[in-house]
């Protein structure tokens, strides 16, 4: 049986960089007396947890940093409390679980602002399993800091590539005999080496090379996306990026 207590041991012995506080993550819609069962449960996991957590150095050479998670379902009530919880235990950073599991994206909007609204403003707030492009920039309007997603790799994997103007689907037979590279504003291996053509051909032949360019695309897009937010944020000109690129991104795969 996994307990708080073993998840921590767990994380430490895999030297991950960040490590997360054992939480109850439920579905939508939820009746208020289990959303609060689930979120007291969250609590009492998160004190065990920080309690039982030993300082450990990741293979980086890096301390290995605590957050704990916050849950809430879909009451912003609930999830203010729960964040000014845990607010007050000791910990590196935040994570805000349970969300984009069957409420709309205003709502998810709306009580990531509530969470992060009763945060401290000193240390970094994660948003757990999001998102598309347009969800990172909505993200951080809301006040995220950090996030993680299987999308970059996964579609990668099913021949989805991410690009400055939305997402490229390279099954498609319009791109057979296409000799543009995925995106010609990116700088990576897969775009640099590359056509689009030769890349379908790869991922039509079931060749793993398809898939290692496309993830190492995707991820250069992400990356590279997060890194003009931050410095668009120092520059106070993220409001203008994000509308720009708003504008330009298709969310549907071409």
């Amino acid at each position: 049986m996994l307990t708080p207590e073993r998840a921590m041991e767990i994380q430490a012995d895999l030297g991950v960089d960040i490590a997360v506080t054992l939480d109850h993550a439920v579905l939508l819609p939820i009746d208020p007396a289990g959303a609060r069962d689930a979120a007291e449960r969250t609590i009492r996991w998160t004190e065990r947890s920080l309690a039982h957590a030993r300082t450990r150095t990741t293979p980086t050479g890096l301390p290995q940093l605590l957050f704990a998670i916050v849950q809430g379902a879909a009451d912003p009530a609930l999830r203010m409390e729960m964040a000014a919880r845990s607010a007050s235990v000791a910990c590196d950073g935040y994570a805000i679980g349970g969300l984009s599991v069957g409420e709309t994206k205003e709502e998810t909007w709306a009580l990531a602002r509530a969470v992060n609204g009763a945060l401290p403003s000193d240390r970094p707030r994660y948003l757990m399993g999001m998102g598309t492009p347009l969800d990172l920039l909505d993200g951080i309007t809301s006040g995220v800091d950090l996030f993680d997603c299987v999308l970059p790799t996964r579609n990668a994997r099913n021949g989805m590539a991410f690009t400055s103007e939305g997402p490229l689907n390279i099954r498609n037979a319009r791109y057979a005999r296409d000799p543009e590279p995925l995106d010609p504003a990116c700088g990576c291996e897969a775009c640099t080496q590359f056509g689009r053509a030769y890349l379908r051909h790869l991922h039509q032949a079931g060749e793993m090379l398809a898939h290692r360019m496309l993830t190492l695309h995707n991820l250069t897009f992400y990356q590279t996306l997060m890194a003009s937010a931050r410095s668009a944020i120092e520059r106070d000109a993220f409001d203008g990026l994000a509308s720009a690129f708003r504008a330009r991104y298709r969310e549907r795969a071409a």
